[in-house]
């Protein structure tokens, strides 16, 4: 595989041409090894390329947040773990129990999941150990037993390796196939390394430690959202369109258990969980446990128009438009909400549907289902060459809000 360049684009220049003739090519093996290495250029001097230089340093980051794991489920006892632990926990406001909930499923999780490679090496070297034995003509149904059963121990947490791998890669890509193991472990640490920030240009400063990028940061975003003054803009009648009396009505009305219910579904399972570290497969499989109080927790937020204060907790990543973003612009600021703020979105997203029909426009691209954003580029596109081709005069004007 081709290393991706964090620093540049081109690797050779003469004159006005330049080029990435240069290249550094790693296997798997190698990644595995070292997955936190950076491939950057060093200084040119005289000569037409630039030195490639990789760079093996180990990332040293804070401490690992609680997420919840899809693997966890296919452990016979977990759900009986939460429900005795969930009890055990009283009547305390739902967000507050799930916080508390992390200290036992920690626990639980270092015990019961900890170093499952481990785990593997060890039943594979005693399933190896015990097939040595019929070379030694040491093979009775006692043995015969133990081999079948360390079979089919080491196939369950072949299983969990994988859920787990590809929760963590995110990938989309690979359904419904047995053994992607090493391919999701690469999607992973080829993520890390793209999304790994080492300098980043603020205000026209180069910030290099990553204390600094943090305070950096935080600093720009304070002072990008922060409002100096009101404004006041008033639009004319007629102009924007509304939506009637009956339509603002049922945006408000108390939402049933059905449909929560229905918006805890429509949300994806595996998606990274938010600030309380939850996703939403972990809120569908133990919805016999914490369900009512989920429910309840949401339809609170519809009769009191107020939110927890753990429930209104969010955080903010950078996700890069492209490998090699060194600019403050060049990456897109992503918010990460709980699992309750998630839903109530999402009914509040599924009950905004049935209007935007009426409140978009037929030219608008975005906003409304079915339509998309591309639709737009696309059709401006086949404009222009249509006036070419037919040798037609116009004028076109590109507005951006």
């Amino acid at each position: 595989m081709d290393l991706s360049l964090i620093d540049r684009n081109f690797m050779w220049f003469k004159d006005r041409s330049c080029s990435r003739i240069d290249r550094v090519l790693v296997n798997i093996e190698w990644t595995e090894k070292f997955p936190d290495m950076r491939l950057k250029g060093g200084p040119r001097g005289l000569s037409d390329h630039y030195p490639l230089i990789v760079e093996l340093t180990r990332v040293r980051g804070g401490p690992r947040p609680f997420r919840s794991l899809d693997s966890w489920f296919t452990h016979e006892g977990f759900l009986r773990v939460v429900k005795n632990e969930w009890r055990n926990l009283g009547d305390a406001q739902f967000t507050c129990k799930l916080k508390a909930l992390t200290v036992p499923l920690r626990k639980w999780h270092k015990d019961n999941f900890g170093d499952m490679d481990k785990r593997l090496m060890m039943f594979e070297e005693e399933i190896k150990r015990l097939d040595n034995m019929v070379s030694d003509c040491i093979y009775d149904g006692t043995t015969k037993a133990r081999r079948k059963a360390l079979v089919s121990f080491c196939e369950k947490w072949y299983v969990r390796k994988e859920i787990h791998s590809k929760q963590i890669s995110r990938s989309q890509y690979a359904r419904n196939i047995n053994k992607n193991t090493k391919y999701f472990d690469n999607i992973a640490s080829a993520r890390r390394r793209n999304n790994r920030i080492d300098t980043l240009m603020i205000g026209g400063r180069l910030v290099r430690n990553q204390a600094r990028i943090k305070v950096a940061i935080r600093g720009f975003y304070k002072d990008l959202y922060r409002q100096k003054y009101a404004l006041r803009i008033g639009v004319r009648d007629g102009l924007v369109k509304k939506i009637d009396g009956a339509e603002a009505e049922a945006l408000g009305v108390l939402p049933s258990v059905e449909e929560i219910r229905e918006a805890v579904w429509d949300c994806e399972s595996s998606k990274t969980p938010g600030s309380d570290g939850y996703n939403m497969n972990f809120i569908k499989q133990c919805g016999e446990d914490i369900g009512q109080e989920f429910t309840a927790a949401v339809m609170g937020f519809f009769q009191s128009a107020k939110l927890p204060t753990d429930a209104n907790v969010m955080w903010v990543t950078l996700a890069p438009k492209f490998v090699g973003s060194k600019e403050i612009k060049d990456f897109q600021p992503i918010s990460m909400v709980g699992c309750v703020y998630n839903v109530i979105l999402k009914v509040l997203v599924r009950r905004m549907r049935s209007v935007m029909s009426g409140l978009v426009g037929e030219t608008q691209s975005s906003f409304v289902k079915g339509r998309k954003i591309h639709d737009s580029a696309l059709i401006a596109y086949e404009t222009v060459q249509w006036l070419k081709t037919q040798r037609k005069k116009a004028a076109i004007i590109k507005l951006d809000f």
